[in-house]
């Protein structure tokens, strides 16, 4: 008699083992570790993942039951991504269940097990109609062509193409599907179903014409020779690069992994969202295109379940995408690749909040393969390990990346502006500079990273200030859309002028947000073309390409965006770049804002030309923060000095590991009750060395009608502490309408 070991998709830490089931006769000759398999769990039926077989049990055969069908004999993961999956269940404290769902083809368990099952069904096809010219000969002189014209047109267009695509046959020849199956019928023409694999577009709009840089540098030499040492060789190592540009960092991962490929091993190039992703794919050459793919969140399940299948069976050799690529079942990886590491877009904000790089990196130790961080300013985190792990290296650029930048930096000192002589957001020195490069027919890009026009509104009148009920916080004010918006839930009204209690139409608008910005910007070049690139301006055109498209082909022209801005490595011609309000990066309680804010600056800083010319000007108040007197002065160095100073006398990353806990419900009493219980239960249970702040109410208190309190534990026993904190939760007798997220390692602590 065998058996297998199941871990069950069941989402909660109170099922955190595997279960024993009986393997039927019939069944056992097609199960792996991996399986996909259906299983009786109470009275209920469940899906779940094989992780043993075994030859006994110590549950009695009367008692044990027996999986009742594969699903899939594709196996979902093998023995060392189950290593992983056991890693990620203890760090990141979260159920097995809920862990191995990152490894699982996208969709509901019901789609799952539906798209396991037969997932041809869910495949994309196109049809080619073809003509067969055997049959046609006989039937040529027989058929009244006056009287079917409509066919004669279709055969007309197939003597002369031989085949076609059927949608772009019927269009062409303006005929009806009626007339097409009467051919078929006939035998005269025959249908073939094809795959349908296509790029979405991505090589005509990022079609990259600009030579990338040729770097033939020692240090560059080294990184190829190590890094294809260790993938052939099955050995780990950790490789930074630093202070290299962002066309430089494409060309290297391009190079990597066409070398790594060439020994026919796989490869995973992680980003932090889809644009760097397609930008990066259109950097291959078109010989290997073919072999690579792009994957990410915003393509639909039918799209990502062929993309996942066709890696399973080694259709392609690398894959481009964000976070959740790290999880693509490659057979054979043989190197992972970090774009921009510190991006807090890597972290996962559901209920297994895992980081990538952490994930890619416990990855590369498994599998015994080197992964490559690359980052033009390196998160601190990132930077010190590499400085003090010997499985680690660091690659720097032989001339730093400020060295080489001709970009003039300019800090005007908003303390000195008079407001009632100039314009606080568009200061003169702002304005001129704008208007030399207009005059120049030049583009101009400015950051904002601020939605909306205003922060919050005050009624005049009564000093009412409109807040979400929800949420218990002001609204902010989009003009375009006349609505008062609610950034934290998205819950939105419309606004009508009147004050909602006194009735009087006297607001006065507070605080300043992009489309205030942009109403500034056209009163003063209202003959220039101004586009906006933020989430809502994305979202009202649908398309981020649209809004880039028509940023390239105008002349002059001005860009205002958010942080989405920052991120577009591809915009050129670009010898002016602003930061309106340097000091709005710093508004949230987070130590992280410096290590953000410096990253910001210099991606910004890469969209400029690299010429005398080029002005990149930050306005603030705050004219001595440190992140900027690093920025204007020596560099990442002189930054990562002293946050490592400043994180070392606070004992914060990478001096200590921290967890936030944050417990939320409806009923505030009892979401302090159960948060002051775990606190007392963590203190008393847990032996290991380690600090708690809190508890505390989180910095957004209210979100969505649920009231949030947190704790936040510093500790250096990471895997001991999160081991016992889940023995904890396991057994925690909590409010029921209460939750609790365990966030390890929060690049957020709000």
């Amino acid at each position: 008699m065998n058996y297998a070991e199941v871990y069950l998709y069941i989402k909660t830490l109170e099922v955190d083992h595997p279960f024993d089931y009986r393997i039927p006769h019939e069944l056992y000759k097609n199960i792996v570790i991996g399986s996909v398999v259906a299983v009786p769990f109470g009275t209920r039926k469940e899906i779940g993942c094989v992780s043993k077989i075994k030859y006994c049990s110590n549950i009695s055969d009367k008692e044990i039951k027996s999986i009742e069908k594969i699903i899939s004999t594709i196996p979902v993961f093998d023995s060392e991504k189950l290593r992983l999956i056991h890693w990620m269940s203890k760090y990141y404290v979260a159920p097995p269940g809920k862990v191995i769902e990152f490894f699982l083809p996208p969709g509901t368990k019901k789609e799952i097990e539906k798209r396991l099952g037969s997932p041809e069904k869910f495949f994309r096809y196109s049809s080619t109609v073809y003509l067969n010219h055997k049959n046609f000969s006989p039937f040529s002189n027989k058929i009244n062509w006056k009287r079917n014209y409509s066919q004669k047109r279709i055969l007309d267009f197939l003597l002369k193409n031989n085949k076609a695509d059927l949608k772009e046959l019927l269009k062409s020849t303006e005929s009806s599907s009626f007339s097409l199956k009467s051919l078929l019928n006939k035998g005269i023409l025959y249908i073939e179903k094809h795959r349908t694999v296509d790029d979405d577009g991505i090589n005509d709009f990022y079609n990259i014409k600009k030579e990338i840089p040729n770097i033939s540098i020692s240090e560059s030499k080294l990184l190829y020779d190590e890094v294809l040492n260790c993938s052939i060789n099955k050995k780990f190592k950790g490789f930074l690069l630093q202070e290299f540009s962002n066309s430089e960092q494409f060309r290297i991962y391009v190079e990597l992994s066409s070398s790594v490929m060439n020994y026919n091993k796989r490869v995973i190039i992680l980003t932090p969202e889809k644009n760097t992703a397609e930008k990066i794919y259109s950097n291959f050459p078109h010989r290997l295109k073919k072999k690579v793919c792009v994957y990410h969140s915003e393509m639909s399940d039918s799209s990502r379940l062929e993309k996942w299948y066709d890696i399973f069976f080694s259709k392609y050799d690398i894959a481009v995408g964000t976070r959740s690529s790290i999880f693509l079942p490659f057979n054979n990886l043989g190197l992972i690749i970090i774009c921009e590491e510190g991006d807090p877009s890597y972290k996962e904000s559901t209920m297994v909040r895992y980081n990538a790089p952490d994930v890619a990196l416990r990855l590369g130790k498994i599998l015994k393969i080197p992964v490559v961080f690359g980052s033009i300013a390196p998160s601190v985190k990132t930077r010190y390990f590499s400085e003090n792990n010997k499985d680690f290296g660091i690659i720097k650029h032989p001339v730093s990346y400020y060295d080489r930048s001709l970009v003039k930096k300019i800090v005007i000192d908003l303390k000195k502006i008079d407001k009632f002589k100039e314009d606080i957001n568009i200061t003169n020195t702002l304005y001129r500079e704008i208007n030399e490069e207009i005059t120049k027919k030049n583009k101009v890009v400015i950051f904002m990273n601020r939605r909306g026009f205003s922060s919050y509104l005050i009624c005049k009148n009564c000093g009412n200030i409109p807040r979400c009920p929800d949420c218990n916080i002001s609204y902010s004010y989009h003009k375009k859309d006349n609505k008062l918006v609610c950034h934290h839930c998205s819950k939105s009204e419309d606004f009508n002028g009147l004050c909602s209690y006194c009735g009087n139409k006297n607001f006065t608008f507070r605080g300043t947000g992009i489309e205030k910005i942009e109403s500034k910007l056209l009163q003063r070049f209202g003959h220039v073309p101004i586009f906006r690139l933020d989430s809502d301006e994305v979202k009202r055109k649908k398309n981020l390409r649209h809004v880039l498209f028509n940023f390239k082909t105008e002349n002059p022209v001005l860009l205002i965006g958010t942080q989405m801005l920052a991120r577009e490595v591809e915009l050129e011609n670009i010898k002016l770049a602003a930061v309106i309000d340097f000091d709005s990066m710093f508004y949230l309680p987070d130590f992280y804002n410096s290590e953000r804010a410096f990253l910001l600056l210099n991606q910004l800083l890469s969209i400029l030309e690299n010429t005398v010319e080029s002005r990149f000007i930050i306005q603030a108040y705050n004219t001595n923060n440190n992140v900027l007197l690093s920025f204007t002065g020596k560099g990442y160095d002189e930054f990562y000095s002293r946050e490592l100073l400043n994180r070392k006398a606070l004992l914060y990353p990478p001096f200590s590991s921290l967890i936030n806990i944050i417990v939320s419900g409806r009923i505030e009493k009892s979401v302090i009750c159960d948060i002051e219980k775990l606190e007392e239960e963590i203190n008393k249970k847990i032996k290991v060395n380690y600090l708690v702040l809190g508890p505390s109410r989180a910095p957004f208190y209210k979100i969505n009608r649920y009231y949030r309190w947190h704790i936040l534990i510093k500790n250096n026993s990471y895997l001991r502490f999160n081991v016992r904190l889940a023995e904890i939760l396991k057994n925690f007798k909590r409010n029921k309408d209460n939750k609790i997220i365990v966030d390890v390692d929060p690049v957020w602590i709000l």
